[in-house]
């Protein structure tokens, strides 16, 4: 099962308000009291600015921490 369709059953509200850094593979996932930070899409027929480039390199590297933490919870089958 995809970790979206697992986000989305689960009907997530945190308590207090909280950064959900996420790809764009949950795009359309926010739940309460979440600010969703996301990397931008290029435009259709556009390209990203340099800035937005940056920006989206900066998410990804905060990002690609919780990944790979996500990714040795699976290789240990502590969930599937």
């Amino acid at each position: 099962m995809h970790d979206k369709k697992i986000a989305d059953e689960a009907d997530l509200v945190f308590e207090q308000t909280v950064e959900l850094l996420q790809d764009s593979g949950f795009q359309g996932f926010g739940p309460a009291n979440a600010t969703v930070v996301q990397p931008l899409k290029k435009p259709k027929g556009k390209e990203l600015s340099q800035e937005q480039k940056q920006q989206n390199k900066e998410k990804a590297s905060e990002r690609v921490v919780i990944e790979h933490a996500i990714g040795e919870v699976k290789v240990w089958r502590i969930v599937k």
